[in-house]
């Protein structure tokens, strides 16, 4: 078995967990539908309940944990490969310094700001490092992993104290590092597969504090059900993206900022990101852009651009497609933070690092 294929094996073969975070902790246990090859995740647990009369009459069922396929493991990610962008260096950041539960990369800055704006991704993090570093915005860059299943990502913010105390921690670092205090300005939240846990899970906690979402192939949610019990393929449980769709109408009207990329990876049991993305776009009432993707059989083939959400749809329903959104973190840079502020802070020149 040559390299390419022991990594399309690893990618695909085991599961990962979704949420739903709408659903109480007291909710009555449930089976669900299980790919066929188990892995590390938790046992469904799940409520019936009726969706609103415009999307079905049918019984439907919200789960906080599904199965998702897996995604690279960290050293697979780190190590090269689909899912790993060319290490071209930290740029003008400096290396990871270790806080709890994360790892900070901080700009080098002539001199100290007032206030730094914030990128925290989710979810094989050391893969979109390499792109955001070499982007030249000056924010800081924050990477959280925790593990193969998005269950782990949103119980690690299930505590409403959890993501406040994340920002404490980098502000302290922030000023340890300039000598001043420093405040965290914009904050975006951005999560490639699994890492939607915590991205969806943050924004029903803080809305107001979050100022942009980066969704990198990255947004699934449970099928709805008929009222035998049986899933229904190509259907989208609602109130499991009531967060998401919250912010994507404040999005639409200017208020924050929406990217969101998707595939057509297939998923059993439960929307995979297309499925999802259409839902959200229906839900807006906007209409993408059609886009010619040539030969290329993950290519580019719709995109929208409307307020401050941008959506981009690619071919492909393999690994290598689900795992070619890391590098899209670089196009969602640029968008969220093209508006530059009135007193941006310059980066220091290259030669400056020691």
């Amino acid at each position: 078995m040559n390299l390419l294929a022991a990594l399309l094996l690893a990618v695909l073969a085991p599961t990962l967990a979704c949420s739903a975070p709408l659903i109480p902790p007291s909710s009555p246990p449930d089976k669900t539908i299980l790919p066929v090859v188990e892995a590390n995740h938790e046992e469904p647990t799940a409520r019936e309940t009726r969706p609103a009369p415009s999307e079905s009459t049918a019984t439907s069922t919200e789960r906080t944990d599904s199965t998702l396929p897996s995604a690279p493991k960290g050293e697979e990610v780190q190590g090269g490969g689909a899912c790993a962008p060319p290490d071209r260096g930290w740029g003008r950041y400096l290396p990871f310094q270790k806080i709890r539960g994360a790892r900070v990369s901080l700009p080098q800055l002539d001199t100290p700001p007032e206030a730094l704006d914030i990128y925290i991704h989710f979810h094989a993090s050391d893969a979109v490092r390499r792109v955001f570093v070499q982007e030249g915005y000056p924010a800081v860059f924050v990477g959280v992993d925790r593990g193969e299943g998005s269950n782990a990502y949103r119980r690690a913010f299930d505590d409403p104290s959890a993501f406040p105390r994340l920002l404490s921690d980098v502000t302290r670092l922030l000023a340890q590092h300039t000598g001043r205090q420093v405040r965290i300005d914009r904050v975006v939240l951005s999560s490639w597969s699994a890492g939607f846990g915590a991205t969806t899970r943050i924004t029903q906690l803080v809305p107001e504090r979050i100022h942009g979402l980066v969704l990198l192939d990255s947004l699934y949610a449970p099928q709805l059900k008929d009222e035998e019990g049986n899933l229904r393929p190509g259907t989208v449980f609602a109130p499991a993206l009531t967060p998401v769709l919250a912010f994507a109408r404040q999005a639409l009207a200017g208020q924050r900022e929406l990217f969101l990329s998707y595939s057509d990876v297939p998923t059993l049991g439960y929307a995979s990101t297309g499925e999802v993305a259409r839902f959200l776009l229906g839900q807006l009432r906007l209409q993408e852009d059609r886009v010619d993707p040539g030969e290329d059989p993950r290519g580019l083939i719709t995109s929208l651009d409307r307020q401050g959400i941008h959506i981009r749809g690619f071919r492909g329903s393999d690994a290598r497609a689900h795992c070619q959104h890391l590098r899209l973190a670089a196009e969602a840079v640029a968008l969220l933070f093209r508006t530059p502020k009135k007193e941006s802070p310059t980066l220091a020149p290259v030669s400056s690092r020691e």
